[in-house]
């Protein structure tokens, strides 16, 4: 196992701070099977940029970061490195408030990052089967491991908050709006099969599972 991490932290005054962080990572893991055992190689690598402003009516931070983790297993992916689901080249957040007064505020946040990888498949064959009824049974074929990369994901988020103060209890209320441009990012994927009149074992297409479209909220909490 190897670990290095390097952080930088600089203040340039006292409302403004700015910090990188960088980190090397890597695992080689044994991994313990009833028939046999393998070596699993990890590696992760990561640069960080963290820049926050806290104070003042004017206030958020902004964050980025660079990463690559990869994956060997002799097992698996025909002893290929491979990228897992959790990779993500960049990420990216984005946060301002804007306060009015004490009591008023406003907010905006905007997330990206790149697309996860998945394996889907990448091809259909079929076997007829033994007996009367003449049927054909269709099978998916899957390339190489998390070939696939889904769309990147963002969206932008808004928000107002009000503090009051009601029979002595300090209240909130709030109005936001979820992903406020409609965003469809893709949660997973999957394939079916449609019939086809070219083809016994049918037209395969390619769906996405989409979660949390625009989604505006309102409520009000209070504290005891």
């Amino acid at each position: 196992m190897m670990q290095l991490v390097f952080n930088i932290i600089l203040s340039f005054s006292p409302i403004l701070l700015v910090a990188m962080s960088f980190a090397l990572l890597y695992y080689p893991t044994k991994f313990f099977h009833i028939a046999h055992a393998a070596i699993i190689t990890s590696s992760a690598y990561f640069v960080l940029f963290f820049l926050n402003k806290f104070s003042g009516n004017f206030s958020g931070w902004i964050g980025y970061t660079l990463s690559w983790t990869k994956r060997q297993f002799d097992e698996l992916n025909t002893g290929r490195i491979y990228y897992p689901r959790f990779d993500r080249r960049n990420d990216i957040s984005v946060v301002l408030i804007y306060s009015f007064t004490n009591n008023l505020s406003v907010s905006a946040t905007w997330t990206y990052a790149t697309g996860q990888h998945i394996s889907i498949a990448s091809g259909q064959f079929g076997f007829s089967d033994i007996g009367l009824n003449n049927s054909t049974t269709l099978n998916y074929d899957y390339g190489l491991r998390n070939d696939f990369k889904l769309p990147d994901y963002h969206k932008l988020d808004l928000n107002i908050t009000y503090k009051f103060i009601w029979g002595n209890l300090p209240f909130q209320a709030y109005l936001s709006v979820f992903n406020v441009y409609n965003r469809k990012n893709p949660f997973a994927v999957y394939t079916t099969t449609t019939q086809s009149s070219s083809s016994a074992l049918g037209k395969p297409e390619l769906k996405q599972i989409t979660l949390f479209p625009f989604l505006p909220a309102a409520g009000i909490s209070v504290g005891f």
